[in-house]
């Protein structure tokens, strides 16, 4: 018996009944894994699937085939990943400033590891949260200064949270059993809390995040069934859906021959919109669309929006239109920013604070996006922020073209703040002039 055999057996579902491993809606699940007392097994797997009511093969590979749920992964992890994060520090006076100088700086806001860049690392990290609840980046420290030196994503399938005396650590799964070779147990090895990098989505225990698959596999289920019936309504049957009516009566050897003949004269997508001849008295009636094959059609449009519910992506930026007005694109954009992208960052600078700097700097430095930099996406909204922000001398010229990417002003005038005439502090406003007349 191979690795991936022994693997198998682990999730084989018998008939229709699936494995007995819990109900992962359940408190109780997490916290049996958390307690270490539950058989060593993979938590999730691109390789097997997820039992549902569809009894459709619902892996995180097959869900990625959704093109609704390739382009909601890709348009929260490409967001996210575009955003430029920086190590900030807070200074005396309440102000902050990039730390350019911190060790950590460079690797979170430009490369991570001699592997993945900036960009990639966060993609890969977001993309494993969205589709499997979790995601982890293993740290690899300095030993003399205890600073992050890179990281390792790690698949989250072969991670499992667990917890000892107390303490909660990470069981990292590096080859599975093999009894054919003599390896009766999984090879593992332990990984601390506070070297590993941990976001994770909707969770009972705040510590390991549901399992989005395994949790919504009806839902996606639904979706993959619906596309395999379109696919295979549009790709087996005949294009000129019809009935031949002959008046005489075929032998067995003739409707074969007519039953060949017709599908492979008209049959098929690339004879669509030929013309039909028919002869010896035969009669050709077309066919509509079933009821079931029209109600197709709409079922995917509902799984659509299923799935964006699902992400929180909204339906224009899935490339879904019908709903999408001139008036409300931006408003949905501006929730999709504050209720989707905003929570997702912040899930990801706690992380990142708690984990990539020494106690006594935890107050004084912290990693940051720039979730601002996705209103700039237009000129016209650019210019009117640079306007309101000189305008009312939150910003002096230099900032802002620090911003922009402009060097400085070079005479120094770039430093100075600008507010209108007409704005005075009440309590210095000149006082009337008693003595005119």
């Amino acid at each position: 018996m191979g690795i991936f055999s022994n693997i198998a057996a682990l999730f084989t579902v018998q008939g229709n009944k699936a494995p007995n491993k819990g109900n992962t809606a359940n408190p109780n699940t997490d916290k049996r894994m958390l307690q270490g007392n539950a058989v060593d097994e993979l938590i999730m797997s691109r390789l097997f699937s997820v039992p549902n009511k569809a009894k459709q093969a619902v892996s995180a590979d097959t869900v990625l085939s959704l093109s609704t749920v390739w382009r909601a992964v890709n348009i929260i992890a490409d967001s996210i990943a575009s955003l430029p994060v920086n190590v900030m520090q807070q200074l005396p006076d309440g102000g902050k400033t990039i730390a350019y100088q911190h060790p950590v700086q460079r690797q979170i806001s430009f490369q991570p590891s001699q592997i993945y860049t900036k960009y990639n690392f966060f993609h890969t990290l977001v993309t494993h949260a969205l589709l499997y609840g979790n995601a982890y980046a293993e740290i690899n420290r300095e030993r003399a200064t205890g600073y992050p030196k890179n990281y390792t994503i790690l698949q989250p399938d072969r991670v499992t949270v667990k917890e000892r005396n107390g303490v909660v650590f990470y069981e990292v799964l590096q080859a599975p059993a093999d009894p054919a070779n003599g390896q009766l147990k999984p090879e593992t090895r332990e990984v601390r809390a506070s070297n590993m990098v941990h976001i994770n989505g909707i969770s009972w225990n705040g510590i390991t995040g549901l399992q989005v698959i395994r949790m919504l596999a009806d839902n996606f289920g639904l979706a993959l069934a619906n596309q395999e019936y379109l696919t295979k309504f549009f790709s087996d049957g005949a294009t000129i859906a019809g009935v031949l009516k002959h008046p005489g009566r075929l032998t067995n050897d003739a409707m074969q021959r007519l039953r060949q003949s017709w599908e492979g004269t008209y049959g098929g997508s690339s004879n669509s919109g030929k013309v039909a001849i028919v002869e010896e008295g035969m009669d050709y009636q077309q066919v509509g669309l079933s009821p079931q094959q029209a109600g197709a059609t709409d079922t995917k449009k509902l799984t659509i929006s299923d799935i964006a519910r699902i992400f929180g992506v909204p339906q224009f930026l899935l490339e879904d239109l019908d709903r999408a007005t001139f008036s409300n694109i931006e408003h949905l954009s501006l929730l999709f920013r504050q209720h989707t992208l905003r929570p997702w960052c912040k899930r990801i600078e706690g992380e990142l604070n708690t984990k990539l700097f020494p106690y006594d700097e935890q107050m004084r430095f912290m990693c940051v996006f720039d979730i601002d930099d996705l209103s700039m996406s237009d000129l016209n909204s650019r210019s009117q922020w640079v306007e309101s922000m000189m305008k009312w001398g939150i910003l002096n010229r230099d900032e802002v073209r620090a911003k922009e990417g402009y060097n400085p002003i070079t005479d120094g005038t770039g430093q100075e703040y600008y507010v209108p005439m007409n704005m005075t502090n009440p309590a210095q406003s000149p006082q009337p002039d008693t003595n005119a007349v």
